[in-house]
């Protein structure tokens, strides 16, 4: 039975063996349809963080160019008689995939020189500037066995972290890194008492300063006491942070679904920044957030739940030109998204695009009084790509088109 590439190569990642034959180079040598039975393996992982607000979980960019850009990448650097075919799936903000080549000769392209991966580097810096996001690849080690595949890719997807130690650089090159590593082993990072007696006061008390400040000490601890090889001891190092917070939730009776997402248990929200500090900063006002709940005495009388609506519709009044989901919604402001959902439905009785769509009519509606704005502009500036679908939603809710509205108006 056929195998999907891209479902041969989810399977790959996972590490799943599907009627034995996962790890079997056949199925590879049947999907490339190559001459000769030779098969050489370059796993690599791409990612795309966004580097303003609001941080959209997936671009354009990463949907529609991330795959152009790698086969444009092979095209341009590999020699033009190589025989080679290119696997990859998307996940979240990630791009995983897989160079087959198919020729002996393949080997010569490897390892990478110093100037070929400098062009790319150079070229994924003006992408990042060109886009607004921050674009990463790492290229893994070469194999002629299959069934190191697995391995070499969760490699490859770790070594991402190499980002928040060498800031300047968007091209992590595995094997480099492997020749030019410490072998010395890194010592233990932990959360000394102090600074959890320090951080349970930043939320007593709420404050702004204090909170940031010590949030980016510990950041810089991790950058001066680990490095890259280590990514498993300032993970650990996070999650002890994170318990730190939840357990003074816990302590004092907040809803816990209205202050985190699962992304922060299962440590998700890494993949998201593209340094230690904005990730640290991000941490610092979800304490600042928890603070709030906290003296405010909110969390028995379901106010915080209430008073959160307001903030939700002055955020999307923010970025009404922008695609802002439930997810982002849900990130920004510390919730779990399904427990958002079943907030609006419950409160409101209404869901979350209803809510948005009102939001973007009204504002609609003010920017219509304004005679020296085109009623297309006026589309786009609510956010709407599509002038057929604006025209719709707006005659859904005012039951007159934007031309119509803005005639009887007298504007």
């Amino acid at each position: 039975m056929p195998v999907h590439s891209r479902h041969y190569l989810r399977l790959l990642e996972a590490g799943t063996e599907e009627e034995h034959s996962v790890k079997d180079d056949s199925i590879i040598h049947e999907l490339c349809n190559f001459n000769s039975n030779y098969s050489l393996y370059l796993p690599f992982v791409l990612t795309g963080i966004p580097m303003r607000e609001p941080r959209t979980p997936s671009t354009l960019w990463m949907r529609e160019y991330a795959e152009k850009f790698i086969h444009h990448a092979v095209d341009e650097y590999l020699h033009a008689s190589t025989p080679h075919s290119i696997f990859t799936y998307s996940s979240k903000t990630k791009l995983y995939g897989l160079i087959v080549l198919g020729s002996p000769s393949s080997t010569d392209n490897f390892p990478l020189q110093t100037q070929v991966q400098i062009r790319i580097d150079q070229y994924l810096k003006a992408l990042t500037l060109e886009h607004h996001l921050g674009l990463y690849l790492v290229i893994g080690t070469t194999t002629e066995n299959p069934a190191q595949i697995h391995t070499l890719l969760h490699d490859s997807d770790r070594m991402l972290y190499q980002r928040f130690y060498m800031r300047d650089c968007r091209l992590f090159y595995v094997p480099q890194w492997i020749e030019n590593s410490n072998s010395q082993k890194p010592s233990l990072i932990q959360l000394d008492e102090n600074d959890k007696k320090r951080m349970i006061s930043c939320i007593e008390s709420s404050n702004e300063i204090e909170t940031l400040q010590l949030m980016h000490r510990l950041a810089q601890d991790i950058l001066s006491k680990t490095d890259v090889s280590s990514p498993d001891y300032w993970l650990a190092f996070l999650q002890e942070i994170i318990s730190v917070i939840i357990r003074f939730a816990n302590k004092n009776h907040i809803h816990i679904e209205g202050v985190y997402s699962k992304k922060l248990l299962n440590l998700t929200f890494v993949d998201d920044f593209d340094s230690l500090e904005t990730l640290f900063d991000w941490l610092g006002r979800w304490m600042i957030h928890l603070g709030i709940v906290y003296t405010e005495g909110l969390t028995h009388n379901h106010q915080q739940d209430v008073i959160i609506f307001e903030h939700i519709k002055s955020f999307i009044k923010e970025n009404i030109d922008q695609d802002v989901t439930l997810q982002m919604v849900a990130d920004r402001f510390f919730y779990n998204p399904s427990y958002l959902s079943r907030l609006f439905k419950r409160k409101l009785d209404k869901n979350y695009m209803r809510f948005v769509t009102e939001i973007r009519m009204e504002y609609a509606q003010e920017c219509l009084k304004k005679p020296e704005i085109l009623v297309t502009d006026v589309c786009t500036m609510c956010g709407y790509k599509s002038y057929k679908h604006f025209v719709k939603t707006f005659r859904s809710i005012t039951n007159m088109t934007p031309s119509d509205y803005r005639k009887q108006s007298g504007w």
